[in-house]
Formats: structure tokens, C-alpha cells, sequence
């Protein structure tokens, strides 16, 4: 099987090393664009982030620009959690590359909301977890 192939090639070690790093560079990056965490803190995942979705803000149009004008795809909540929050993958191949174009997309995403957001913020800060 070719993904088992990926996996013991790049070990599995630096695999979830991989992982981890990039959820603490999204999670640095949520936190300069002024977006908190779903869960709190101490329940928070490596493989798939969860924001609170902004006052004001309608989550299924944040999806529906990523994946129409970025090629991001991203989802909402389930249930009960369907509007109020957005969640985001980062398990699988995700690298750096991935990570900061979805950083990037959601900036813009954002933007074309009208939320107010200091465009670059979030990709800085994680490329600053990158960086270390």
C-alpha cells in the first residue's frame, strides 16, 4: 500500500513530529489574526483545528471562498457545532507548504468578509514556528 509506504519512509516519528509542528503553527497563526481555539486548550488536537467562528462572520461563506477562488478546502462544524465553528486538517502530507497557503487563504477569506484582520499576521507567525 503506497500511504504505508509514505509513512515508514518518512518514519513515524517525524511524521507526528511533522503534524504537530504544523498545528503549532496554525495555532500561532489563529492567535495574531485575534481567532480563538475550539476546544479549549487543553483538549486541543495536532490533526484537525478548530476555530470559533467571529461574531458576524458566516462560516459557510469562509469555506465556500477558500475552496472556490484558493483551491483550500476546509469544513464547518457537525451538529450542533455546524455554524460556530471551522475546522481545518492537518494530518496526512500536510508540510509547511500547505500549511501557510492556508493560513494565506483564510486571511483573505476573511478579508473579503469584511472582518477585521491585520492582513500577513497569521502567515508571520507561522512562519516563526517554522523558523525555530
Amino acid at each position: 500500500d503506497e500511504a504505508l509506504k509514505m509513512v515508514r519512509e518518512e518514519g513515524l516519528e517525524n511524521r507526528i513530529k511533522r503534524h504537530a509542528t504544523c498545528a503549532k503553527a496554525f495555532r500561532a497563526a489563529l492567535k495574531a489574526l485575534k481567532l480563538t481555539l475550539f476546544p479549549n486548550e487543553k483538549f486541543l488536537s495536532n490533526t484537525v483545528i478548530a476555530i470559533n467562528v467571529p461574531a458576524g462572520v458566516d462560516n459557510s461563506k469562509i469555506v465556500e471562498i477558500m475552496r472556490e477562488k484558493y483551491g483550500v478546502v476546509i469544513t464547518g462544524g457537525m451538529d450542533e457545532l455546524k455554524k460556530s465553528i471551522l475546522r481545518i486538517g492537518c494530518m496526512g502530507i500536510i508540510s509547511e507548504v500547505e500549511t501557510l497557503l492556508t493560513i494565506n487563504a483564510l486571511e483573505n477569506a476573511l478579508k473579503e468578509v469584511n472582518y477585521p484582520i491585520e492582513m500577513g499576521a497569521g502567515v508571520e507567525a507561522a512562519r516563526e514556528i517554522f523558523r525555530s
